[in-house]
This record gives structure tokens, sequence and C-alpha cells, in this order.
């Protein structure tokens, strides 16, 4: 099974690219500097980490629906 932070830095890759750290750490509840110091394995991974990232990937597929919506509104001006 994966590391925990290779699992991080891959949800982190695939939310925001290879610089969406800080938003990733925002997204989390933590701040960027921790987030690095996970990552660098130099602190602890906190215990809510997962249900923190899989609430914050909910979110962004409710924001993604939400912008698939408005832009289908739009896009059906133009037709």
């Amino acid at each position: 099974m994966a590391d925990i932070r290779t699992k991080i830095a891959a949800a982190i890759e695939a939310l925001y690219g290879e610089r969406g750290q800080s938003r990733f750490a925002r997204m989390c509840g933590i701040s960027t500097a921790y987030l690095s110091m996970i990552l660098a394995d130099q602190r602890p991974v906190p215990d809510t980490i997962s249900s923190d990232i899989v609430a914050g990937i909910d979110r962004e597929i409710a924001g993604l629906d939400d912008r698939r919506r408005l832009l289908a509104k739009w896009r059906a001006r133009f037709e």
C-alpha cells in the first residue's frame, strides 16, 4: 500500500497541479508550511488528514458541478 505522503502528493497533483500545495493546505485546514513538513516526513500526518482530504475533494466536486451547470446555461445562449 502506498505511503500516506505519496497519496497526499498524488491528491495535490490531481486536484491542483504540481504547484497546488497552498490550495490543498487551505482545503485541509492546515498551513502550507505544515503540509510541506508532512510531505518531507518532518512532521506526523494528522489523524484527520484522510477525512479532511475526502471532505475537500467532495467540496471541489460540488464546485465543479455548480460551474458545469452555469457554463451549460451560458452555452445554451449561443446555440
